[in-house]
């Protein structure tokens, strides 16, 4: 058993002892014992015969402008419970689309929480990572205001959960107030790409985050460190690298190309900046972020968002931009030396195999959207939105990818949801 299973197991089971442990009085006590949950029913259309739409990297794609009601739609269920006023335990379920679902995948927080002082907690278990604004209501569509968060900035940060502990500060500042939070855990995904699954481990995550806040204004800045954990190549790509290294006799250069596929102890590093501004009658909200993968093969990112809403009445429409793209320009790998029958064949398609990874990993796209938000009752909304993306030649590594797009496309996303919280 991993200790990821293992340490899920031990928490869950001492909530669910928690919970069992309530008196009749105190589960009338809402102070002590509350239920909530809440549930996005979506339809997205999107996609063109090359490129699937995807909301995060561990999902199917959307393929042909087909309508689809998995992509966009979640179920969740989560259990608070306290023992007194300093220690709590928290359990939350979701489900929703992934290429591997199975309960343990379904658990995104399961942690105990205790109070030290008014200003100081600890918590431990399954956490939410805590280095964007959307952290701890990602999956809650009712608590933000487009229909899922732009997917420039999130698609690429597609772990939802990491196993481990934290340390928060709140005080007041100002005429708001600041906090501020260490976090160190590990976490793992499954993704997909071309049919084929892919397990990725990251150990240890290493993140702090920095929030001053008041009725009208948010600022965030977050900084965090990761190890990549496993194998000695990039998920997916061990033959490849395996035909590289034999190939380097024949074909000296094929070895630059092995090491750039090393992902064992290579360490990222990710800089977010969040600013939210929610005077009456509108919400401006952005962030951008620098990750720095430590790969050659991912390079690095830039990714960001500006959205702006104006509330009229029950309604809010809302505009955003969003744009991401790598810091390097497309890899071309040269053609292998001639080096005649029987090797040449093989060295041309080891050739190909090289270049259609970098490809398929490079990303430079921008998004624009328009959107409504409707709220129907306290705690129901409905949502739609059109975005139209611009993929520029060789960039689809943020899609569901059949083909590589050899020329720049265009592609719209039309998506209706209903958003519920109880």
């Amino acid at each position: 058993m991993s200790r990821n299973s293992l340490l899920c197991i031990l928490t869950c089971a001492f909530v669910a002892g928690t919970l069992c442990s309530v008196s009749t009085a105190d589960v009338i006590d809402e102070q002590r014992f509350h239920v909530s949950g809440f549930a996005t029913l979506g339809a997205v259309k999107g996609g063109d015969e090359d490129l699937g739409f995807i909301q995060g990297l561990y999902q199917e794609g959307v393929f042909d402008g087909d309508w689809s009601f998995k992509s966009n739609s979640n179920l969740g269920l989560q259990l608070d419970a306290a023992y007194n006023d300093r220690l709590s335990a928290t359990l939350q379920l979701v489900a929703r689309d992934r290429v591997e679902n199975n309960l343990e995948n379904s658990v995104d927080w399961a942690f105990l929480r205790y109070r030290a002082t008014q200003s100081i907690t600890f918590r431990a278990g399954r956490l939410g990572p805590n280095n964007y604004m959307l952290s701890d209501y990602r999956n809650i569509g009712f608590a933000y205001l487009w229909v899922r968060p732009p997917t420039e900035f999130y698609n690429i940060l597609s772990f939802d959960h990491l196993d481990g502990l934290d340390i928060a500060y709140s005080t007041s500042a100002g005429t708001g107030t600041f906090r501020g939070s260490l976090q160190v855990g590990k976490t793992s995904s499954t993704f997909q790409r071309a049919d084929t699954l892919y397990d990725v481990k990251i150990k240890p995550i290493l993140s702090g985050t920095l929030v001053w806040e008041n009725d009208e204004w948010q600022a965030q800045f977050s900084a965090a460190t990761i190890e990549f954990d496993g194998d000695k190549y990039l998920p997916g790509t061990e033959l490849l690298a395996e035909a590289l290294e034999a190939a380097s006799l024949l074909w000296p250069e094929a070895e630059a190309y092995r090491r750039g596929l090393e992902s064992e102890g290579k360490r990222s590093k990710y800089y977010s900046l969040g600013l939210a501004y929610t005077p009456i009658n509108w919400q401006i909200q952005s962030e951008i972020s620098y990750i720095n993968t430590g790969v050659d093969h991912y390079g690095t990112y830039r990714n960001g968002y500006l959205s702006i809403g104006r509330h009229i009445g029950p309604s809010t429409l809302y505009v955003m931009w969003a744009q991401a793209e790598r810091g390097e320009d497309r890899t071309l790998v040269p053609p292998p030396p001639t080096v005649g029958l029987p090797w040449q064949p093989l060295l041309d398609s080891l050739q190909a195999g090289t270049q259609y990874l970098y490809d398929a990993l490079q990303v430079d796209q921008h998004t624009s959207t328009l959107g409504i938000r409707w709220n129907i009752f306290y705690n129901l909304a409905a949502k739609a939105q059109w975005d139209y993306t611009r993929v520029d030649a060789y960039s689809g590594g943020f899609w569901d990818q059949r083909v590589i797009p050899t020329d720049d496309k265009s592609i719209s996303t039309f998506t209706i949801n209903l958003n519920y919280v109880f």
